[in-house]
């Protein structure tokens, strides 16, 4: 018995549902790979900008507190509490902590608060001594002293003269990210410094 090869090349033209249905699912699994790459770069980017509005959050929170001399912390820094003076009477001991309250941008609640830490500052004193020796325009016969400090420690041991001068601000910004619930924080440093008295 023959066969043509009219008949044999006629079955070989054209795609089987078999091919089809293979080539659908390719399709839809490749779909939904790519739907979640999306997505989650969408989340990634949604917590770039979260992270990114923490921070300018706590530049203006902290820009806003430098801004203040080192005597008070006006209402507009503490957002509504109360009057406070940055000296003896604010702290307890040397650090004190203030809540400066809740910023709710979109669906983020962002707390953001700052600690105050009193700094003792020592300054060294060498006096110049001046013996027969001595030319003001020859550096090298410049003769120094002891070292004395006992004039110039502002670490509080004296509220009047020995006061602290110095006080180190922690400002934090807090939040929580929302799909996996892990709290964030970012913080920043900076001193607030007695230039008046």
């Amino acid at each position: 018995m023959r066969i043509s090869s009219a008949t044999v090349n006629s079955h070989k033209s054209g795609m089987s549902l078999i091919e089809i249905m293979i080539a659908f699912a390719i399709l839809v699994v490749s779909a939904f790979s790519i739907s979640g790459l999306i997505s989650f770069g969408h989340r990634g980017t949604e917590k770039d900008f979260r992270s990114v509005l923490a921070i300018q959050l706590l530049e203006e929170k902290l820009n806003l507190f430098l801004s203040t001399s080192f005597n008070k912390v006006s209402d507009e820094v503490m957002s509504g509490a109360t009057k406070m003076n940055v000296d003896k009477t604010l702290f307890s001991g040397t650090t004190h902590e203030i809540q400066l309250g809740s910023i709710t941008e979109g669906k983020t609640n962002y707390q953001v608060s700052a600690t105050l830490e009193k700094i003792p500052v020592s300054f060294g004193v060498r006096p110049l001594e001046i013996d027969q020796s001595y030319e003001f325009a020859k550096v090298e016969t410049y003769r120094f002293g002891a070292l004395n400090n006992k004039l110039a420690r502002f670490d509080g041991s004296n509220n009047g003269k020995n006061r602290y001068r110095v006080i180190k601000v922690t400002m934090m910004v807090k939040w929580t990210e929302p799909v996996v619930n892990v709290e964030k924080q970012i913080q920043a440093v900076s001193f607030l410094v007695d230039l008046e008295s």
